[in-house]
């Protein structure tokens, strides 16, 4: 298990000096990305917005004082902050899937930070074309594609400190990246969304030893948050044989996930991975072209469904 402070060791590895820009840095001027971009979300708002960029993300960070890193930051030095945390991130995952950026990156993702409610939502619905009903207009909004974008509201119930957001990031940054990744393509409200929020959570208990950064409310109090324990919940399902359908548990969206289910689902990204990563590119490949989970496991692993099961159910008696 890796943590994020071990990766900022590591930065000057992934980014190169300068690597972090503003729009009024001189030295590393904003190319037509990131102004096409930048434009775009100030035209909505119909003012300059505080942005920083690195070479895979764009950051705006519209809040006057955040506590992040022990530091109280606010616009383009928290967007900077963040832009070189997120690089950390994006380092790790291409290192842990083995990816080179180069060929399998064409677009930066966003991260979005605001201290008002109405700025979140109005960016939201007339640039990113959300659509969520009024119950919903304060959670975190993201699009994912070939772009993926991640949007909140700093001092909210989803990122009250820093810390919190950190693991927010950890945990959105890699769904968003699985989907950029090529084949680019959505994955998440789908039947392969599982595997979406499975990730997720892998890289958040890499970081941090918690997978409890889902975007459900109703989640947020059952997953547990302190570090290692959601392994032994779910040895305990197995032991126990609560899973009663497996397979429609694989083929979940990720709003169709209840806790015990997004346990699972973490479980067995833990388990592909630690059994053969070059096969779990290969299944991650298979998944991103629509195959049905049933068939990318037959294809990539040889399994049925339930020797799927079986064989996960006896790593996690025997590692758990």
């Amino acid at each position: 298990m890796i943590r994020i402070h071990a990766l900022m060791a590591l930065l000057p590895l992934a980014i190169a000096p300068g690597g972090v820009a503003f729009q009024e840095d001189a030295e590393a001027p904003a190319d037509s990305e990131v102004r096409e971009r930048r434009k775009a979300y100030e035209d909505v708002l119909e003012r300059e917005l505080p942005f920083a960029w690195s070479e895979h993300f764009l950051v705006l960070a519209d809040h006057d004082g955040f506590r992040f890193d022990k530091r109280k930051l606010g616009g383009k030095e928290l967007a900077a902050e963040v832009a070189t945390f997120a690089e950390t991130v994006f380092a790790d995952y291409c290192e842990v899937l083995g990816l080179d950026p180069k060929k399998e990156f064409t677009k930066r993702s966003e991260i979005l930070l605001w201290e008002e409610q109405e700025d979140h939502e109005k960016v939201a619905r007339d640039l990113l074309e959300w659509v969520a009903g009024e119950e919903t207009e304060d959670w975190p909004i993201y699009r994912r594609g070939d772009r993926a974008t991640y949007g909140l509201i700093l001092d909210s119930a989803w990122a009250k400190d820093g810390a919190m957001l950190k693991r927010r990031l950890v945990h959105n940054i890699a769904r968003g990246l699985l989907s950029c990744q090529k084949p680019s393509g959505l994955i998440g409200s789908t039947g392969n969304g599982w595997l979406s929020v499975g990730l997720g959570m892998w890289f958040e208990d890499r970081a941090y030893g918690t997978i409890a950064s889902v975007d459900q409310r109703d989640l947020l109090q059952e997953l547990p948050s302190k570090p290692g324990k959601w392994r032994a919940a779910v040895k305990k399902l197995v032991k126990r044989d609560k899973i009663e359908d497996f397979e429609a548990l694989v083929a979940s969206g990720e709003q169709q996930l209840d806790a015990d289910g997004s346990l699972v689902v973490a479980s067995l990204i833990d388990f592909l991975i630690a059994k053969d990563l070059p096969l779990f590119r290969e299944f991650v490949l298979h998944m991103k072209n629509r195959s049905p989970t049933r068939d990318a496991v037959q294809v990539t692993y040889g399994w049925k469904m339930d020797e799927f099961e079986e064989a996960w159910s006896a790593w996690v008696e025997g590692t758990y």
